[in-house]
């Protein structure tokens, strides 16, 4: 039988007490199992995750907040979809495990992606004929990866919450940007206000703005994942937004290459970020 990868690790918040802000970061792995079988060329599949980002979160931890990191490579399995988000006709073999269409799965980018490639260059089949995604490796996938990423987190938010009033939940992502006029540098998920505080959005707006990047929220595509759509809860204290950064300001898009000096500066800045976080639930905590 073939040795089970590691799907995620946890970098503790430095800090005695329970943090009332946890972040996750889903799509910033790279490592692809052995038994990921693929058909396109190793380096179009780097364009499929969210690079770097990872690197931007080290200083979160010491800023007050755990990082739940996912390790496996978006390409294999993307933890942000359902894990019903499956065409089964994409799939060798009878898949088992309930499943409905999507708008990501009509779009070819469900659970399984099935495409990879710089957007400005070309696409490639993750798959063909020869490598197949078969149903006992897809759900192999959903057991192994998916799964426990999920259940760590809900462990991660039912600790927190159990100390304090109110958490705050921050799931991380980057987007690639064809033109910075027609797109802000940050784009806060709530599900349009479901999902978080607006007050807390706010908060993380403004917080950003202060630091000179442009911000907006929503919008058609980055409203928020499958990811907060499971873990929201205001109405229970649990409130869940999702922070998309385009790649250009810290990153080269083309070459993938991490930039030190645009980098450096966001990292300090999403480090800011955990602190100012901490405090201001913390605060929202003791007027109750």
């Amino acid at each position: 039988m073939a040795k089970k990868t590691a799907s995620y690790i946890v970098h503790p918040a430095s800090r005695p007490d329970v943090s009332p802000v946890i972040f996750d970061c889903p799509h910033s792995g790279t490592i692809l199992p052995r038994h990921f079988r693929y058909a396109c060329q190793k380096q179009d599949l780097m364009f499929l995750h969210d690079p770097h980002v990872d690197k931007l979160l080290t200083g979160v931890p010491h800023a007050g907040s755990p990082v739940l990191e996912a390790l496996i490579h978006r390409a294999c399995i993307d933890l942000n979809r359902h894990e019903y988000e499956v065409n089964p006709d994409w799939i060798d073999g009878e898949w088992t495990i309930p499943h409905k269409m999507t708008f990501y799965t009509s779009q070819n980018a469900g659970l399984f992606p099935i495409l990879a490639g710089p957007r400005a260059n070309r696409i490639s089949d993750i798959y063909n004929d020869a490598a197949r995604l078969t149903a006992r490796e897809g759900e192999r996938r959903i057991h192994d990866y998916h799964r426990p990423y999920y259940k760590k987190l809900d462990q991660m938010l039912t600790a927190s919450r159990k100390s304090n009033a109110s958490i705050l939940h921050v799931d991380m992502h980057s987007t690639y940007r064809g033109n910075p006029d027609q797109q802000a540098d940050i784009i806060l998920g709530d599900m349009n206000s479901k999902s978080c505080d607006p007050e807390i959005t706010r908060f993380i707006k403004t917080y950003f703005q202060i630091d000179g990047y442009s911000v907006d929220d929503n919008g058609k595509y980055f409203s928020g994942g499958a990811i907060i759509q499971h873990t929201h809860a205001p109405e229970k204290g649990i409130h869940s937004i999702q922070i998309e950064i385009a790649r250009d300001i810290y990153m080269n898009q083309e070459t993938l290459a991490f930039s030190m000096t645009r980098g450096e500066e966001l990292r300090k800045s999403l480090s800011g970020l955990s602190k100012a976080l901490n405090g201001y639930m913390a605060h929202r905590n003791r007027l109750g």
